[in-house]
């Protein structure tokens, strides 16, 4: 395929966060909210395409995050991506918060390439999802689960490096807060094209543990 627009939609890490790529260059919106997100989603969307000279005509792929992380956020943002992807007949393709975490920690050389390293993300007030990196687990294949924050005080068989959205602070010397952005966003579409080009499928369904439901 010879164009590669795409809109990006993540609506998991309490907040929107829109990635629009258009004929090689890159544009994006975050803006944090602890309000309902619909209403103001919708208008981003449309102010990221219209703002930059395009339209919604010109994208080839809408790319979403799965989650981990507000289980709410995770379905309304897939709603928006699948309901733009089924209108212009496009590709919708998901991608996880571990992996984009970890693609932007790797961009900003937080940690050399065959680390080990722990990503995780807030569930709630008490817990963290969790995901181990190493060099044979890449693009979130690993073993999601949920970690409470007194096993990070009491266990120490984590990696020794820790990067994730949590700014409180973390028992660890060598925790690093880490967001994704629109780099981390383009790496983690470039895997996502090359899957989509070899006929990898994957259910697009938010990522979550059976019973287990994130909060904001």
């Amino acid at each position: 395929m010879k164009n590669k627009n795409f809109l990006s939609i993540e609506t998991s890490l309490s907040r929107i966060f829109l990635v629009l790529r258009l004929n090689e260059k890159v544009y994006s919106v975050n803006k944090y909210t602890e309000n309902s997100i619909e209403e103001e989603l919708n208008v981003l969307i449309s102010k990221i395409i219209f703002k930059n000279k395009s339209d919604f005509s010109d994208l080839n792929f809408i790319l979403v995050s799965l989650g981990p992380g507000s289980y709410t956020g995770s379905r309304v943002g897939l709603a928006a991506a699948k309901a733009i992807s089924m209108s212009l007949e496009v590709p919708l393709l998901g991608y996880s918060n571990f992996n984009a975490i970890y693609l932007q920690a790797r961009l900003n050389n937080l940690f050399l390439e065959n680390e080990e390293v722990g990503i995780v993300i807030k569930a709630n007030k008490k817990e963290l999802y969790y995901q181990k990196y190493t060099k044979e687990i890449k693009k979130g294949k690993g073993v999601m689960s949920i970690v409470s924050l007194d096993s990070f005080r009491k266990e120490n068989n984590f990696p020794n490096i820790i990067i994730g959205n949590v700014k409180l602070e973390l028992p660890f010397n060598n925790y690093i807060c880490c967001m994704p952005y629109k780099n981390s966003l383009v790496a983690s579409f470039h895997d996502l094209y090359k899957d989509f080009l070899e006929g990898a499928s994957s259910e697009l369904e938010p990522y979550y543990i059976n019973g287990h439901y994130a909060e904001k």
